[in-house]
C-alpha cells in the first residue's frame, strides 16, 4: 500500500533536474537571485565547490568583498530530497491541524491565493449546494487562508562571517506540518562546523556538514539537492545583495538547485529496523530527523474534498502528511525463518492502515497493506503456515480503493482481497476472496466454487484445522443473510468449499 500511495504523490514530485547528477560540484561565478532587486554590487565576486568527505557534505568557497561586515555577511547552503519542487502553498486551520493547499500539483504554479480562492472553485461559503442538498464544507473558511513558504523536504543553513557554526535557519518554516507529522525536524545546528578566514579583499569558508543536516531523507537515498547562496552587506545594517551558485534560482524552490550524488554508505533507517532487511523488502521510505532519530513519514495530495459527494474539479489540490510506526521482528518458531516489518500509518484515508513485509530466505515474500476489520482478521490474515507436505505459505490481504472519493475525509469505499499463496507460486492462489462490503455490502469466496454473498456487513476467517481447513462467517445486514462456509484442501493442492 505505501508505494502505492507514493505513487499517488507523482504529480507533488514530477520534474526533471536542471542539473545533471554529479558526484561533486564546482562554480565559478554566482548569479543575482530572480525575484530580488537586482544586485549591483560590483565589489563581490566568488568561486567554490561542493563535495562529499566520508559522513559529511563539505562547502569551501572564496568570497571577494571589499568591504566584509562580520555578522552580517553570511553564506547559506540549502539541502533537500531530489523529488521536492517547490514550498509556497496556501495554509488554512481545521482545529489544531494546519491543512495545505496548492492551485495544482505542477511544479511550475504558485500557489496563488487569488487564483486558488477566485478563478478556481474554493467554497466561499460555509454550505454549498450538493445536488439539491446544501452541506456543511470541511474546509477552512478562504478568508483564513494565507500564502507561505513550508520548508518541506529541505533545509536552510546560514554560516556568518567570524561565526563558528551555521544557524539552521528558518525553523519556523516547518511549523506548519508539526500537526501533521506529529512534530517537526530537529534544529541541526550543531552537526556543522566552519572553518573562517578573512583575507585581505575578502574570505574564505570551509563549511562541513554531517549528512543528518538533510533533515529530510530516504531510506537507500540515491541523491540530494544543494545550492549556495551569498549575500553580501556594504555597510553594517544595509539590505544585503544576493547571489546564488545557480542562475537559475527562483524563490524557496529545489527544482532550480544542483543535484549531487549522494554517499552509498550513509545510513538513513528507522530505530531498531535492520538496514538488511529493509534493503530486501524494496520498501522507499521517507524520514525526517526527530529527537536524534530517523522518523518514518508519508505523504500525498488529492483534488479537496469539501463536503461528502463534492470535489474540487479546478486543479486545487490538498497535501497530506503523516508519521509511520514501522516495527521488525523475527517470528517465533516454528516460523523463525522469517522476519517481519509492519508499518503502520493513517493517511489521507480515515482509517489507520498496516502495511506487512515477510522476509524469507533473504527474498520479499508479501508486501500488502489492510485497513479494513483488522482485529477479526489478525488469527489468520497476513500469517504465515505451514501445508500437510511442509511447504510454508502465507494468508495475505490486500486493497484498492473503489471510488473517487476513497481516500478522502469522506471516502469509505474499498475493494478487498483475502488469498492464499505459496512463496514462488504468486500466480497460483491456493485461495482467493473478493469484498466489497462498505456501501455495497458484497463478497465471493473461492474463484473456482465463487460463492456469493450480499447484504454483508462482516467478515471473519478462522482456521479449524491449521494449514487443512478453515471457516468462513458471514455476518449480514439480517440474521437471513448470515452464512457460515468451510473450505478445506483438496488433493489438488487448493482450498475449495465443503458442501
Amino acid at each position: 500500500m505505501l508505494a502505492k500511495f507514493l505513487l499517488s504523490s507523482y504529480l507533488l514530485f514530477s520534474g526533471i533536474s536542471l542539473c545533471a547528477q554529479q558526484s561533486e560540484i564546482t562554480f565559478n561565478e554566482f548569479f543575482p537571485l530572480p525575484g530580488k532587486p537586482k544586485a549591483e554590487s560590483a565589489d563581490l565576486s566568488a568561486r567554490g565547490g561542493i563535495r562529499l568527505q566520508g559522513d559529511s557534505i563539505i562547502v569551501e568557497i572564496q568570497v571577494t568583498d571589499n568591504q566584509v561586515v562580520p555578522g552580517e555577511d553570511r553564506v547559506d547552503v540549502w539541502l533537500s530530497l531530489p523529488e521536492i519542487q517547490f514550498s509556497d502553498f496556501l495554509l488554512g486551520k481545521s482545529g489544531n491541524k494546519t491543512r495545505l493547499f496548492r492551485n495544482s500539483a505542477e511544479a511550475g504554479d504558485e500557489a496563488s491565493f487569488e487564483r486558488f480562492v477566485k478563478n478556481g472553485d474554493y467554497p466561499k461559503q460555509k454550505r454549498m449546494n450538493v445536488d439539491g442538498v446544501m452541506r456543511e464544507v470541511s474546509v477552512p473558511p478562504s478568508s483564513s487562508l494565507i500564502e507561505d513558504y513550508v520548508h518541506f523536504g529541505m533545509a536552510q543553513y546560514s554560516f556568518y562571517t567570524a561565526a563558528a557554526a551555521a544557524k539552521h535557519y528558518n525553523l519556523e518554516n516547518y511549523k506548519a506540518l508539526e500537526s501533521q507529522l506529529g512534530g517537526m525536524p530537529d534544529d541541526l545546528s550543531a552537526s556543522t562546523s566552519l572553518r573562517y578566514k578573512a583575507e585581505n579583499g575578502g574570505y574564505t569558508m570551509r563549511m562541513a556538514l554531517h549528512h543528518n543536516c538533510l533533515a529530510f531523507a530516504a531510506f537507500n537515498l540515491k541523491s540530494f539537492k544543494v545550492v549556495v547562496d551569498v549575500f553580501d552587506v556594504d555597510l553594517p545594517g544595509d539590505k544585503p545583495h544576493r547571489f546564488s551558485s545557480t542562475a537559475n534560482r527562483f524563490k524557496h524552490r529545489p527544482f532550480y538547485f544542483h543535484t549531487l550524488q549522494a554517499n552509498p554508505n550513509w545510513q538513513f533507517v528507522p530505530e531498531g529496523i535492520p538496514a538488511a532487511a529493509l534493503k530486501q523488502t524494496g520498501i522507499q521510505l521517507y524520514l525526517f530527523r526527530k529527537k536524534g532519530q530517523w522518523q518514518p513519514f508519508g505523504f500525498g495530495n488529492g483534488a479537496i474534498i469539501y463536503a461528502e459527494g463534492l470535489v474540487s474539479e479546478a486543479g486545487l489540490v490538498e497535501y497530506t502528511f503523516y508519521p509511520m510506526q514501522c516495527t521488525y521482528r523475527r517470528l517465533e518458531k516454528p516460523f523463525d525463518a522469517v522476519e517481519e516489518i509492519r508499518i503502520k500509518y493513517r493517511d489521507m484515508s480515515p482509517f489507520s492502515q498496516v502495511d506487512v513485509y515477510f522476509l524469507h530466505n533473504n527474498k520479499a515474500i508479501i508486501s500488502k497493506g489492510y485497513r479494513y476489520l483488522a482485529e477479526e482478521k489478525e488469527d489468520f490474515v497476513n500469517r504465515p503456515f505451514f501445508l500437510p507436505d511442509g511447504r510454508m505459505a502465507f494468508v495475505l490481504y490486500d486493497y484498492e480503493p473503489a471510488d473517487h472519493l476513497g481516500w478522502g475525509e469522506y471516502g469509505r469505499l474499498a475493494d478487498e482481497f483475502i488469498y492464499i499463496q505459496v512463496p514462488g507460486m504468486e500466480g497460483v492462489p491456493l485461495f482467493s476472496a473478493g469484498q466489497r462490503i462498505e456501501v455495497v455490502h458484497s463478497a465471493s469466496f473461492g474463484e473456482l466454487d465463487q460463492v456469493a454473498c450480499e447484504q454483508v456487513k462482516s467478515v471473519a476467517y478462522r482456521w479449524t484445522e491449521p494449514g487443512k481447513a478453515f471457516e468462513v462467517q458471514v455476518n449480514g445486514m439480517s440474521k437471513a443473510n448470515d452464512r457460515l462456509l468451510r473450505f478445506g484442501l483438496n488433493p489438488e493442492g487448493q482450498f475449495r468449499l465443503i458442501p
